[in-house]
Parts: C-alpha cells; structure tokens; sequence
C-alpha cells in the first residue's frame, strides 16, 4: 500500500512539473509573439513616418519649383 502512495506521489509531483515547464513555455513563447508583434508595428510605423516625410519633401520642393519658376518670368 505503501509502495503505491510513494508512486502516485511521483507521478503527481511529475505531471506538475511538466504543467509547470509547459506553462513556463507558453509564457515565453508568448512573449516572443508579442515582442515579434511589437517589433512588426515598430517597423510599420518608421515605414509610414518615412513615407510621410517623403512626401513632405517632395512637396516642399514642388513649391520651391513653382516658386522659382514664378520668379523667372
């Protein structure tokens, strides 16, 4: 009977470090998602923010372009 209550403790203690270990890897792995997340929406953003001071640019200069071309005639 002995003997019995000693195993069942084992596979009980065993199945609570494999739940532990495999929540342990849950965790990690959902952080990495959310870091890869974070990193996706990072580089998103610089895109649209490069993208936006191109534009700018590319207006100023047209302006600058109009401009000149005013003062020549």
């Amino acid at each position: 009977m002995e003997d019995a209550h000693v195993r069942h403790t084992h596979i009980l203690r065993d199945r609570q470090r494999a739940a532990a270990v495999a929540s342990t890897r849950v965790i990690y792995a959902h952080a990495a998602l959310e870091s890869s997340t974070q990193c996706i929406l990072l580089r998103s953003r610089t895109r649209q923010a490069l993208a936006r001071v191109r534009r700018e640019h590319l207006l100023r200069d047209r302006a600058d372009r109009a401009r000149q071309a005013q003062g020549k005639q």
